[in-house]
């Protein structure tokens, strides 16, 4: 038999055994996570959160002429032939960029090649990816950019003489 007392939860210790379904309150007074399970705040996530992965997909196929510049739209399959603001990610918080990691449906052809730059405020950065002849997948290695909050993260396509640029897409570590 259950007694009353056994049908709450301590206000002080004691362990749950089932769900709490919170309707449409909240949980207030929550302290920063000490350890891996504990629950975590919104403010907490916000300033802490990292290890984000952008991915940003190249779907502008064709032949493209020799030192074709083209800047890769975000959130899009498009790219332009000039930089402005719909090219530029802005970033909300400081972080480094690192391991772009680039993968093309095709390769770009025989003594071809397509080198994508991370930019940063419209500067070339060294991270840097080429993929030649039939590869179709290419990282940057170790190289690291950091980024301070209200910097913008663009990308810039450059294809050598005649290459095929095809379907493919690009990821980026944000850390």
């Amino acid at each position: 038999m259950l007694t009353q007392s056994a049908l709450f939860l301590a206000l002080t210790g004691g362990t749950m055994s089932g769900d709490i379904a919170m309707g449409t309150k909240k949980i207030t007074g929550l302290s920063d996570p000490a350890d891996p399970q504990d629950a975590a705040t919104r403010a907490f996530v916000l300033a802490n959160a990292g290890g984000g992965l952008g991915v940003l997909f190249i779907a502008e196929g064709g032949v493209w002429p020799a030192a074709t510049i083209k800047y890769l739209k975000w959130g899009t399959s498009s790219c332009t032939t000039t930089e402005s603001y719909i090219n530029k990610l802005p970033i909300n918080k400081a972080c480094k960029a690192k391991n772009m990691y680039v993968l093309l449906y095709q390769g770009a052809g025989e003594e071809e090649s397509v080198t994508l730059t991370l930019r940063k405020n419209g500067v070339d950065t060294l991270l840097t990816v080429t993929i030649s002849n039939e590869d179709t997948s290419g990282n940057s290695g170790s190289t690291e950019v950091s980024f301070a909050a209200g910097d913008a993260i663009s990308i810039k396509a450059l294809a050598s003489d005649g290459s095929r640029i095809v379907y493919g897409c690009i990821m980026l570590q944000l850390v």
